[in-house]
């Protein structure tokens, strides 16, 4: 019981180092997304 709780703590923080890495990737995609909308809209 003790090792699951420990192994959960462990995928907290790489889920935490994920999201750091992943969240301006999505960012950057999402107003990349956003522009080309807008310029498609306008044209």
């Amino acid at each position: 019981m003790h090792n699951t709780r420990l192994h959960y703590k462990s995928n907290i923080r790489l889920y935490k180092y994920i999201l750091l890495i992943y969240y301006p990737f999505y960012t950057v995609t999402l107003y990349y997304f956003l522009t080309l909308i807008l310029s498609n809209k306008t044209m």
